[in-house]
């Protein structure tokens, strides 16, 4: 659905590079799969503020109005809300009934659930959008729209994976369940 309509996708996190790195390595993603990479380490502040999803946008070179963000954290999604985005939410199940994710244009269980209805409910084809960003916790050559493919379907890993890494790395986190 991503590829078919023809939308780059950049990843917009708040972990460091060598995480973002470590964990798109063990999904056997790269870089250069993604028209931008992001990182809020070098940010003034971090999610809920915009700054990193702004940054993101500019590298897309598109406004940020023109963005969809998918992510897992209501810090974020506040984040991408903030920044004028539209926003799908996949909340992690602890927090998924937070009464933030309110703000969020979706709120969906897995992104397996996002299909063309959903999609042109929040962005209707005649308003061609621009981008997609995904702001999950994790530039060169390649295919932007068949990464974008390829990391929608495989979000769930990829969330698990960075947990996995960050836990490897000694990251704690700031809402874990006893």
């Amino acid at each position: 659905m991503i590829a078919a309509r023809g939308l780059p996708l950049g990843l917009a996190s708040s972990s460091p590079a060598r995480l973002i790195d470590a964990a798109l390595a063990g999904l056997g993603l790269d870089r250069g799969q993604f028209a931008a990479v992001v990182s809020a380490e070098r940010e003034a502040y971090g999610k809920p503020h915009p700054a990193v999803y702004l940054r993101a946008a500019s590298a897309l070179g598109v406004e940020p109005t023109r963005c969809l963000a998918l992510e897992d954290s209501l810090n974020g999604a506040l984040a991408a809300k903030a920044a004028r985005m539209r926003c799908i939410a996949v909340p992690e199940v602890f927090e998924g009934c937070a009464r933030g994710f309110a703000i969020a244009d979706a709120l969906l269980p897995s992104l397996e659930r996002i299909d063309d209805a959903l999609f042109d409910s929040i962005w209707p084809r005649s308003d061609a959008f621009a981008a997609a960003g995904c702001g999950i916790d994790v530039d060169g050559g390649g295919d932007p729209v068949a990464a974008a493919a390829a990391a929608l379907a495989s979000v769930d890993a990829f969330l698990a994976s960075c947990k996995a890494v960050k836990a490897a790395h000694g990251y704690t986190f700031d809402r874990e369940v006893p």
